[in-house]
């Protein structure tokens, strides 16, 4: 094996979303390396004092894909032994060591790839996708841990300029930018023509890092009747959403789609003239680019990642939780729709965010540890 990817973010089915642009960038990488991926995960469903493990395989995508599953345990000890678990897990599964380790989030897998590097004598590299970077220092264990495994790394990824930016005064690596990629074959531009012009909102509700709250406010102030909302998204925070539309009074005039998986995602951008990001924090953002590869304009708050790809020419930036400043964009775009270029849009998003940039990036950052697969090594 040239590299093993190590995540907890990974689709474990078809209709998955979750960590769907990681699988994203390993379907692009194993066209050029011989890789596999584990994924691992805490498993809280059958709580365990003395946590153990359970191992499926999958070759859906043309190259091994290890689920790794621990059974979580009590509180504090079961970060210790998910951390100890996982590794000695993926030490009993892969049975030659790869070149390289290829890690996205550093806690865990970042952390866990540190001690394989170590065992196995070979480097890592760290994707960081999650921001800010302080939520991964939960507590001054998390917070050490984490920093120790950014800064024995032989190279740290971020996903945007302003990500990398944020993060690298925390540790001494050198911090690269490698953009999340799309499927560019699998977004095509846009059907929708007839009225309503819609806005579109996608994302997880977990959180009120979205900030789907600001962006109703803002539809409810922008008081055009000749617009209509398509939220789609799940959570926790789901049905206050949805109250917070009836009390506004544009319920109406707002539909709640609920999750959205990789199967429907390419009707879910049909409905839409234009996606809004209002979010607080981005690291990247996916839907941004997804939505512009369907040729659609992009209406984002300065969150962070997609400061990296919107522009006047396919969409407008706004500052952050500022409803007239959002309702002013969303105005703008609903009255100069025209002059959005679908075509435009599109390639920017393929030739910034496509296969082959991607791998123009990766393969520079690779090449120095692991030649391209020829005579590599079987699991």
């Amino acid at each position: 094996m040239d590299v093993l990817i190590l995540t907890s973010w990974y689709p474990k089915r078809e209709d998955d979303y979750g960590g769907i642009f990681i699988r994203n960038q390993a379907q692009a990488i194993s066209k050029k390396y011989n890789i596999g991926v584990v994924s691992v995960w805490n498993d809280p469903s059958k709580p365990q004092l003395f946590p153990n493990w359970h191992i499926l395989q999958n070759k859906i995508d043309g190259f091994p894909v290890f689920n790794i599953s621990v059974s979580y345990s009590i509180p504090v000890y079961n970060q210790f032994h998910f951390l100890r678990n996982a590794y000695k897990a993926i030490r009993a599964t892969i049975k030659k060591k790869p070149r390289l380790i290829h890690a996205h989030v550093t806690y865990p897998s970042g952390i866990i790839a540190q001690y394989l590097s170590r065992y196995w004598k070979i480097p890592y590299i760290i994707t960081e996708h999650r921001g800010p970077i302080e939520t991964l220092f939960r507590s001054p264990i998390h917070k050490a841990l984490t920093l120790r495994a950014l800064n024995h790394a032989d190279k740290v990824i971020a996903v945007s300029r302003p990500y990398r930016d944020d993060i690298r005064g925390y540790f001494n690596t050198p911090v690269e930018v490698v953009p999340n990629i799309i499927n560019d074959k699998k977004f095509r531009i846009s059907s929708k023509s007839a009225a309503p012009f819609t806005f579109g909102f996608l994302g997880g509700l977990n959180t009120n890092v979205k900030n789907l709250g600001l962006l109703l406010k803002a539809f409810k102030k922008l008081d055009n009747k000749k617009t209509y909302l398509y939220i789609g998204g799940s959570g926790k925070l789901l049905d206050s959403y949805r109250a917070q539309a009836s009390e506004l009074g544009i319920s109406d005039r707002c539909c709640f789609r609920g999750k959205i998986n990789p199967v429907q995602i390419q009707e879910f951008y049909n409905h839409l003239n234009a996606l809004v990001i209002s979010s607080r924090y981005e690291s990247f953002n996916v839907s941004g680019v997804e939505a512009m590869a369907c040729g659609l304009p992009v209406i984002s708050t300065r969150c962070g990642g997609p400061e990296d790809y919107v522009n006047k020419s396919n969409g407008l930036l706004v500052p952050e939780n500022d409803i007239d400043a959002l309702v002013r964009g969303m105005k703008y775009v609903f009255e100069n729709y025209s002059d959005y270029n679908p075509e435009l849009i599109r390639s920017q998003a393929i030739d910034k965010f496509g296969a082959v940039s991607f791998m123009d990036k990766i393969e520079r950052i690779y090449n120095p540890f692991v030649a391209t697969n020829k005579h590599a090594s079987k699991i």
